[in-house]
């Protein structure tokens, strides 16, 4: 259940429904030898949500772009080689984002744009574990933008809608904006003064009182 960085890098270049499938075999592959078992199309059907025909599509859109190596395993199954996401030895020392986690199960990480989920593993890859970093706004945008090569409106526009995934504070001056994942109010828009750094958490916990006003307990 691991992927590797420089693969969660590359997943740009994948259609909504390929990253979906992709994301879903990376999660049931045996990390030793990257190889995703007896992969067939009606459970991941079930899993990912799409028609059968997608499902044959994305395959072969996977095979063609070189992120995957399939071989017929049954007369419906598939034994599906995830290319250079091997864990030999339980060698982790390459650096991995942990797919196990909660959020990536979770119905809001699924309704995201494939950008956006693309823009999720890099901040979590960047950030492992929920922890805080904070980083000059500037060069954190502009890595984005090349990752995702899109302008910097349309990437905003992005990272608005991780809002409630990501919490992000933008900093600068006596300024002061915040975009959490627990509060639907201002988008993370701000001034180019106020755009000096941003500290965020993927997947942390929001407080206990803040549960309680909300009155529900969400993970």
């Amino acid at each position: 259940m691991k992927l590797k960085n420089e693969i969660a890098d590359r997943l740009f270049a994948l259609s909504p429904r390929e990253l979906d499938l992709f994301l879903y075999m990376a999660r049931v592959q045996d990390e030793e030898t990257g190889v995703a078992h007896g992969i067939h199309f009606r459970e991941a059907m079930r899993r990912t949500g799409m028609c059968r025909q997608s499902f044959y599509n994305a395959m072969r859109g996977l095979a063609r772009k070189g992120f995957i190596r399939e071989r017929r395993s049954g007369s419906a199954d598939y034994d599906v080689e995830i290319v250079g996401n091997a864990f030999p030895g339980k060698d982790y020392s390459c650096g991995y984002v942990n797919l196990n986690r909660k959020i990536f199960r979770d119905g809001r990480f699924r309704r995201l744009k494939a950008a956006e989920k693309c823009l999720f593993l890099h901040l979590a890859r960047l950030i492992p574990g929920g922890r805080t970093r904070r980083m000059p706004a500037a060069a954190l945008i502009e890595g984005l933008r090349g990752l995702a090569s899109v302008c910097r409106r349309t990437l905003l526009g992005y990272l608005r809608s991780l809002r409630r995934m990501v919490q992000i504070r933008i900093k600068g001056g006596t300024a002061r904006r915040r975009c959490s994942r627990w509060r639907r109010g201002r988008g993370a828009r701000a001034s180019s003064s106020m755009r000096t750094s941003w500290a965020w958490r993927a997947g942390g916990a929001a407080s206990s009182r803040m549960k309680a006003r909300r009155g529900t307990l969400r993970s």
